[in-house]
């Protein structure tokens, strides 16, 4: 039978495998407390010179035997760069610039502070409205506004050099059973007639080149004619009710 323990008794426990033994005299008093101390050897010894680039020194305070100059004395490198004198141009290697290109001034939008300034008294006119021809008398046509347009057209059904040796004279027809239709072209070769045109109640002087189309009938007028003239509304279609 298990016999019952007291609660005052302790289990002895086991020594650790680990633990080092404690020296139990190590904090054992002294009894020459009161004498003199020994005397330190390194007090009396004689500095020596020492090979060590970092040891102490006891002449700091002196002045130097012979003064070194770092820029005299010290090895300068070459200069990598050298001169520039004996260099070449880097310039002088590109190519000749491109002559620029010149560029009708009938073909230019204006600079934006003179269009600011002269906006106001521009003409308002719509997208799509209608336009007399009178020279060559070609009466009414449809005009469509396109400023994205660097030249202003006449579409026609289909032209023809009068003279194919000569090209100074076109001959065309507005419509597929139109009349037939002749003027000077503006430049030897060139497809393209000087027209008078009355636009919103003003005439106007006009260079129309002349383009076949199937589909479109009449102008589209480019930034040569509505340039510094008209100011192109794209929400004002007169031919819309009709």
């Amino acid at each position: 039978m298990n016999q019952p323990t007291s609660d005052s008794e302790e289990p002895e426990q086991a020594p650790l495998e680990d633990e080092e033994p404690v020296d139990e005299h190590i904090w054992e008093p002294v009894g020459d407390l009161e004498q003199a101390d020994l005397p330190d050897p390194l007090a009396d010894a004689e500095e020596e010179p020492s090979d060590e680039p970092w040891a102490a020194v006891s002449d700091l305070d002196a002045e130097d035997a012979v003064l070194i100059d770092p820029e005299e004395d010290a090895e300068q490198a070459p200069d990598p760069w050298g001169s520039l004198e004996g260099l070449p141009d880097p310039l002088d290697s590109l190519p000749t610039p491109a002559p620029p290109v010149v560029v009708a001034q009938a073909l230019l939008m204006p600079p934006m502070h003179e269009w600011r300034e002269e906006r106001q008294e521009l003409r308002r006119l719509p997208w799509r409205t209608t336009a007399t021809v009178c020279r060559p008398d070609l009466g009414e046509l449809v005009c469509v506004a396109d400023p994205s347009a660097a030249t202003s057209q006449l579409l026609v059904a289909a032209w023809e050099w009068r003279d194919p040796e000569e090209r100074s004279e076109l001959v065309f027809r507005v419509a597929d059973d139109g009349p037939e239709c002749s003027a000077p072209a503006t430049g030897i070769g060139e497809v393209a007639v000087q027209c008078e045109l009355e636009l919103d109640g003003e005439t106007v002087e006009a260079f129309l080149e002349l383009v076949s189309a199937r589909e479109e009938r009449g102008l589209r007028l480019g930034r040569d004619l509505l340039g510094r003239r008209f100011l192109v509304d794209p929400s004002d279609d007169e031919l819309e009710a009709d």
